[in-house]
């Protein structure tokens, strides 16, 4: 690791203060990396030997590409030919001397030759004479027009065949994936290849989201619902301020293959805490969870969050546990419960549901409200008393919005729309100084409900639940 600490560093001045190349004294290419691997092997190597061998480098020249000698270049096959046919007249087919090899080497001063590649070249030359091929026949170059992988151009077709194949399986293939499918209709070519054509198409990556199927009944109902957000005086869309947005969502108490974080202990070993056990992983135990949120109004400094309650039940356990400190019929445990009509109702408009919380926590919409300014926020001029507003109307102003109907939505699962329901939710609307409306949102459409969109998907992660035991 050291060395190659060292190497980079050396690399990185040589590049640095060699932008242009360099020559040694003899002409020769001056390399950065043949300089960098010889001190590497340098013993005790260190970080000033580094500075002090650059620093001896020799001095910057301005170079052409004439001077720089880059290795032996290729003989083309013209000159291959004449230079094979001069080596057979000087060997008398027999034999190449030294000498020969030296006049050879005279004659075509601007090639640079090897003895070995005279010497390959007469060997595969007679050897085709022996075959009896004649003068055209001789092919004077082993590469061939037709060697190596068949060469597919990116033509029209290809391209087509290229976007249809990502289309079929909805752009999610990879490279790789990509190139086989394509080797499938006969072209066979590499993923770098893959990857540069898709390249050359313009394609862009982009994150694909399940979307709800809709019929034509879905799509009526939810542009109908739509069109109900306008307001008839000023044709434009309401601002949704007295819309509270209510739905339910299952929290897993556990995951498997879950990242934890782990301590080295006193003998510096590592020692992973205990793992969560089932009896299946179809089995993890999971709760429900209903949210209502609305529209954040900053002027009464509220934050949009009405509250989070979840569908469980206590009941005394069943059967004691050394491990976990439970008592048979005295440690109440927590369990979820079927949500059904019943449950979801007494969620709804108890004494501390959904309905209670609203008139709390929205309170600039009783019909007596009255407000004052304390720093720049309006706060009520009453307190808030066995689940009821007592607002002073001697003091403070009277709020805009106070009296405004109040729009409870949810979806329309069968809990939601059952008809043991809809009394106590009528009755319940319309008491208390506040009016409150149920509102049932179109189907497949959880684009309009703000708890489907972002604050339940934003507590997603959140999985340890504290509280919830077994038995």
């Amino acid at each position: 690791l050291r060395k190659q600490i060292l190497r980079a560093f050396a690399f990185l001045m040589l590049s640095q203060r060699y932008k242009q190349r360099c020559l040694r004294p003899k002409e020769t290419f001056y390399r950065g990396p043949l300089l960098v691997r010889r001190m590497g092997r340098m013993k005790k190597l260190r970080v000033q030997d580094i500075a002090a061998k650059v620093s001896r480098a020799p001095k910057r020249v301005s170079i052409t590409p004439t001077l720089v000698r880059t290795g032996r270049q290729d003989v083309k096959t013209p000159a291959r030919k004449d230079v094979t046919l001069r080596a057979e007249a000087l060997s008398g087919g027999g034999r190449l001397t030294k000498a020969a090899f030296e006049k050879l080497r005279e004659e075509f001063p601007d090639q640079d030759l090897k003895k070995n590649f005279i010497l390959r070249q007469l060997k595969w030359y007679r050897e085709q004479r022996a075959e009896g091929k004649t003068m055209r026949e001789i092919h004077w170059s082993r590469k061939r027009k037709d060697c190596g992988r068949a060469c597919f151009k990116f033509s029209v077709d290809v391209a087509e065949k290229l976007i249809a194949i990502n289309n079929r399986h909805w752009g999610a293939l990879s490279h790789k994936r990509l190139a086989g499918k394509l080797l499938e209709e006969g072209i066979t070519v590499s993923h770098t290849t893959v990857r540069k054509w898709c390249k050359e198409l313009g394609m862009i990556r982009r994150r694909r989201f399940i979307k709800p199927k809709l019929t034509l009944a879905h799509r009526i109902a939810r542009l109908s619902f739509v069109l109900e957000q306008i307001d008839t005086r000023t044709r434009k869309f309401t601002d949704l301020n007295n819309v509270i947005h209510a739905d339910e969502k299952w929290f897993f108490m556990m995951t498997d293959g879950q990242i934890c974080r782990v301590f080295p202990s006193k003998d510096g070993h590592y020692q992973m805490p205990a793992s969560p056990k089932v009896y299946h992983k179809s089995r993890i135990p999971k709760v429900m969870f209903l949210a209502a949120c609305a529209k954040p109004r900053q002027e009464y400094g509220f934050d949009g969050k009405i509250g989070i309650w979840h569908f469980t039940a206590e009941r005394p356990a069943k059967r004691s546990n050394i491990k976990t400190g439970t008592v048979v019929g005295q440690t109440m445990l927590l369990e979820d419960v079927r949500v059904d009509a019943a449950a979801y109702r007494q969620k709804v408009i108890t004494k501390d549901g959904v309905f209670a919380r609203m008139r709390q926590k929205l309170w600039w919409f009783h019909r007596d409200a009255r407000y004052k300014l304390e720093r720049g926020v309006r706060v009520p001029c009453g307190d808030f008393q066995r689940g009821q507003w007592q607002f002073d109307k001697r003091r403070g102003r009277p709020c805009p919005e106070a009296g405004t109907q109040l729009l409870y939505q949810h979806d329309g699962a069968r809990p939601h729309t059952a008809r043991t329901n809809t009394r106590p939710f009528a009755t319940q609307s319309k008491t208390r100084g506040f009016r409150i409306q149920v509102v049932v949102q179109p189907p497949q459409s959880p684009d309009v409900n703000i708890d489907d969109l972002a604050f339940l998907a934003s507590q997603a992660p959140v999985r340890c639940l504290s509280g919830f035991k077994g038995d």
